[in-house]
């Protein structure tokens, strides 16, 4: 019985990490890999020629084979585009406290995970004050945080 390749790409692979990516996105090209992807890449120990699937938030997918593969840095080319959508068709909004520690940080991943489609963020009287310097970096991180998920 013959094994089936594990790089085959006429299919979204079904266990290739999934990356963002913030560029355009077309067939046949090579696309340098965001810094938090290729760190990903790496953890990972992903190498050249592995399988993965780049998506940029509009709607489909890519499958792409790793072409170059660094410690800080790795590149892909594109090789199949598939019309999946992995939204959910809901509209959901959750309203979250903030919370302490790393407590949002999971909450924000979870609820992203589950499919929701926008969060509310917001301060009650029993939320601990937090500084407003760090407000811009928090929803940063935050946005980070959803877009991984």
């Amino acid at each position: 019985m013959a094994k089936s390749s594990p790089h085959s790409f006429s299919e979204p692979a079904a266990r290739a990490p999934r990356l963002w990516v913030d560029q355009g996105l077309a067939p046949g090209a090579t696309s340098e890999l965001p810094a938090r992807a290729a760190r990903h890449v790496a953890a990972l120990r992903l190498r050249d020629g592995d399988a993965v699937t780049l998506f940029d938030g509009q709607g489909g997918e890519w499958s792409a084979e790793l072409l170059r593969v660094g410690r800080d840095r790795a590149s892909a080319r594109l090789l199949a585009w598939h019309d999946l959508e992995r939204e959910s068709p809901l509209t959901v909004t959750l309203a979250l406290g903030i919370s302490s520690g790393e407590r949002m940080d999971v909450a924000i991943q979870k609820a992203t995970e589950l499919g929701i489609s926008e969060l509310v963020v917001f301060t009650s009287e029993r939320t601990v004050p937090r500084p407003a310097n760090s407000a811009a970096r928090k929803l940063a991180r935050w946005e980070s945080i959803a877009r991984e998920a």
